[in-house]
């Protein structure tokens, strides 16, 4: 059996978002954006995956994942991603200062990015609990 490389999972979260800075970064410096994404966004998941481990060295899982695993990691990418947009933006308006921040109508923009992280998060989660409740490998484990 054949390990999943992270190629695959970026293909598939870079199918879900729009970052033209992202587009326009050079190979080397979006390969370590990825990874970053894909080892925080591990972070959301690890516990409903099991077996599944990631070896930052050879650029692969352990294993060979199904879609659905695909699909978890790629959205747990994303909701890292939309967390980093909307740091970026907190950032900014504490650095501007707040009256001139909502001059430029940042405020909506960061009220639009809170409820796109927290309807990530609820479908992430969501995910997990199909995946968990459709995987009856874990709850073999469960009654042994």
């Amino acid at each position: 059996m054949t390990a999943t490389k992270f190629e695959g999972v970026y293909d598939l979260f870079l199918s879900q978002i729009d970052d033209y800075g992202l587009a326009q970064s050079e190979e080397s410096v979006v390969e370590d954006v990825l990874q970053k994404y894909l080892l925080n966004g591990y972070l959301h998941i690890y516990s409903v995956l099991g077996d599944v481990n990631l070896s930052t060295e050879s650029k692969a899982f352990s294993r060979e994942l199904t879609m659905i695993e695909k699909l978890l990691f790629a959205k747990a990418m994303k909701l890292e991603w939309v967390g980093e947009k909307l740091n970026s933006e907190e950032l900014m308006r504490k650095e501007i200062g707040d009256r001139d921040y909502h001059a430029v109508q940042g405020v909506a923009y960061i009220k639009e990015l809170r409820g796109l992280y927290a309807a990530h998060s609820e479908e992430l989660s969501r995910s997990k609990i199909d995946y968990t409740y459709n995987n009856e490998d874990m709850f073999k484990e469960l009654l042994n």
